[in-house]
């Protein structure tokens, strides 16, 4: 009440400061004017002075007769809205602040991985505006393989089943490559995040991605550095070795195992048990000095020996490090072991007059050598020497050319006259013989040697390289034999479909058979009973009347077996699987296929071969089926005509053989003659060979074709055992 009081009478124009002051006048000018009600912000001034931002509504208040009389005003303080409103402004400021210059590139996507926000970061990152990326598909953005983990990872995180808990927090970090717009790529680590509304039910993803691509280059380069050494280490003649002090075990690059004569990994891998095979006398030094290293990093670089399996000993130079953790404790000890029992006993010889070499002896493990102008080697390291098997005394009376391939002996001596003329030949690559025998391949470098301004020698440097030219020819081989692999396989798919299609064939040929089959057998029948009637009848035929009977009888025989033929092509019956005997099963067929006396029979049965289980009437028509073959052959145009029957055991298997010297498969049937329709004779359907396979297959056989010098083979083979014992049996 005492503030209402204070403020009646007063002067409105109190409350406004000097800034505000023609503002207001031309309110209240307006109002006295009849103006309609207005609302404007404007600047008012408390009691204090201080100022506050107001909303003022006001409108004339008139009187009876209309006229303004005075104003009604309200006033709204606005200090609390417009300090909001800066907080909201200088937060969307930071906010563009951060997107805009952070590396990161954040994205906000629905749930059908639509992308809704992408923060500016994405130009610089990538090249593309924030408006192409928003409108351009995921699987534009990504590498293929990247597309794929990225839609597995939706897919299983965005299970109907997942979405619908709640309390279920969706963070995923992937490792995605995207596609600039200048056609590179950049790697981004992806940091996804389900968003979820008031509710709990999911409306977004939230991807944060960071810029990896260093650190992709950095882990290949790492990758890259760990095979080289891989490779380095395996291929040099010194062994390197990491200790690791945790676990008090060693680990070699290079194979300490060879080196010391041992079996692959037999050689110990615990420190302890490495250095019980030091020297007894040199024991003592390697403790000391390994003492000496961890306690102060004192170099170790010492010269001991290693004991062999088999009790000698290697000279060996051993070059360490130690690699100490963040606290200064010993983690890990790395060093280098040189076989250098070579190096030694050249020592004891060579030290005299071998100063000169001294340098490249100690320092090189290649081959080195020295030889005059007309190729006789003058000087030798003992790389070389061990390697073809020389001593020194010996290699010093051998002219290079002695060793050389005789097929590289016009290359060599063009080389060394090069030499000789002061050409840089650069590396060549030659094969040489060893004391041995053996050819080894070496690539070798030479320069002149001079004394007072003129050459006298040549030295060079070698290195074997018969492994990787073996390895090399090994790829090539490896690399035919692949292509071998290929063709088989395609040859075996080119088959799998001609079989196909011949049962394709087969299938239609059943259908036919089975439906004339039976109307053909039937005539057929009483064609020949009829005939056998007229036999019985006619008494005293004469003999144009027997000829045509023994026609009749005959075509009967021949329509009847191409209808078997043909319904044994689907129809096979139930096997009846015995133990059968060949031998006894190969004499029934001969007898039964009437093979005349001018034609020579010869059969070879192997003894004691046991059993085949099979079915005996199926392989009794095969049989007999490809013996009349035979017979039929040599029928036609042999002044000697001759068939040939065995059988033999190899393994697991019996193998029945059947030969003739008739005209042979005609070289254009030969890869199809067991096809159905196909034959070499003038009369028949070509399909008995067919069935044979069938039935033969059926049985667990097979049956292939092939000529000879004089006529052809087919060969049965069928599950069997071999022979208890063997012998012929004519």
């Amino acid at each position: 009440a005492d503030r209402d009081a204070e403020m009646v009478g007063r002067d409105g124009f109190e409350l406004i400061p000097p800034e505000s002051l023609d503002q207001a006048r031309e309110l209240f000018r307006l109002a006295r004017e009849g103006s309609i009600a207005k609302a404007v912000e404007m600047a008012l001034q408390r009691r204090d002075g201080t100022r506050f931002p107001a909303l003022i509504h006001y409108s004339p208040l008139p009187d009876a007769a209309g006229r303004p009389v005075g104003m009604i005003i309200i006033v709204h303080d606005l200090t609390f809205r417009k300090q909001a409103e800066a907080a909201i402004q200088a937060s969307e400021a930071r906010y563009r602040l951060i997107a805009e210059n952070m590396s990161d590139t954040v994205r906000l996507l629905d749930l059908n991985l639509n992308t809704v926000y992408i923060s500016p970061s994405v130009t610089r990152n990538r090249g593309y505006s924030v408006e192409e990326v928003k409108t351009m598909p995921l699987e534009r953005e990504l590498t293929p393989a990247s597309y794929r983990v990225a839609r597995k990872a939706a897919r299983e995180e965005l299970t109907p089943e997942r979405l619908a808990q709640k309390d279920l927090a969706m963070s995923r970090t992937l490792e995605l490559e995207f596609i600039r717009q200048d056609g590179t790529t950049l790697w981004e680590e992806v940091t996804l995040n389900l968003v979820r509304d008031p509710d709990g039910n999911p409306t977004h993803i939230l991807a944060v991605g960071r810029p990896i691509n260093e650190r992709k280059m950095a882990e290949q380069e790492l990758k890259v550095s760990r095979e080289r050494f891989q490779v380095a280490a395996h291929l040099v003649s010194d062994l390197i070795f990491e200790w690791n002090r945790s676990s008090n075990t060693l680990e070699w690059h290079g194979d300490i195992d060879r080196l010391l004569g041992y079996a692959p990994g037999e050689y110990p891998r615990g420190l302890p048990e490495a250095l019980a095979t030091v020297h007894p006398d040199d024991i003592a030094r390697v403790h000391q000095a390994l003492a000496d290293h961890l306690k102060n990093d004192a170099p170790f670089d010492l010269e001991y020996r290693l004991r062999r399996k088999d009790g000698s000993y290697l000279d060996i130079l051993s070059r360490g490090r130690l690699v100490r953790d963040e606290a200064g404790n010993p983690r890990k000890w790395i060093g280098i072991n040189t076989d250098i029992t070579d190096r030694k006993r050249a020592e004891s010889t060579l030290r005299e007059t071998e100063e000169r070499y001294r340098s490249l002896f100690d320092r090189s493990m290649e081959m080195v050598f020295i030889i005059d102008l007309e190729g006789n080697f003058l000087d030798v390291n003992p790389s070389a020497l061990e390697l073809f098997g020389y001593n020194l005394a010996e290699a010093k009376g051998i002219n290079f050319t002695e060793m050389l391939d005789p097929d590289q002996l016009g290359p060599g001596l063009q080389t060394l006259a090069a030499v000789v003329a002061g050409v840089n030949t650069g590396v060549s690559v030659f094969r040489l013989r060893t004391r041995d025998g053996r050819m080894v391949t070496v690539e070798v470098k030479g320069a002149l040697l001079y004394r007072d301004g003129q050459p006298y020698a040549i030295q060079g440097i070698a290195r074997d390289i018969t492994d990787r030219v073996e390895m090399e020819e090994k790829l090539r081989a490896h690399r035919r034999e692949l292509e071998r692999e290929v063709a088989e396989r395609t040859r075996a798919l080119q088959d799998a479909q001609e079989e196909l299609i011949r049962r394709e064939r087969l299938a239609a040929l059943g259908q036919m058979a089975g439906s004339v089959g039976h109307e053909l057998l039937n005539p057929l029948g009483g064609i020949q009973n009829a005939s056998y009637f007229l036999n019985l009848v006619c008494s005293d035929p004469d003999e144009k009347v027997r000829k045509h009977l023994a026609i009749i009888d005959r075509e009967v025989k021949r329509s009847k077996k191409i209808i078997t033929d043909l319904l044994g092509l689907t129809r096979t019956g139930p096997r009846q699987v015995l133990p059968v005997d060949l031998a006894r099963l190969l004499d029934e067929v001969l007898e039964e296929a009437e093979i005349p006396d001018w034609i020579s029979l010869s059969r070879s049965y192997q003894v004691g071969l046991p059993p085949c289980e099979c079915d005996p009437a199926q392989i009794k028509q095969v049989l007999f089926n490809v013996v009349v073959n035979a017979r039929q052959a040599v029928e036609r145009n042999r002044p000697k005509p001759a068939v040939r029957v065995s059988l033999t055991g190899e393994q697991d298997v019996l193998v029945i053989a059947v030969e003739d010297n008739g005209p042979g498969i005609p070289q254009k049937l030969l890869d199809r003659i067991f096809e159905p329709l196909v034959s070499t004779k003038t009369i028949g359907f070509g399909l008995g060979l067919t069935v044979c396979r069938q039935l033969l297959g059926i049985n667990g056989g097979e049956i292939t074709a092939e000529n000879l010098a004089e006529g052809a083979r087919f060969t049965i083979r069928l599950p069997g055992g071999a022979a208890k014992d063997s012998g012929p049996d004519d």
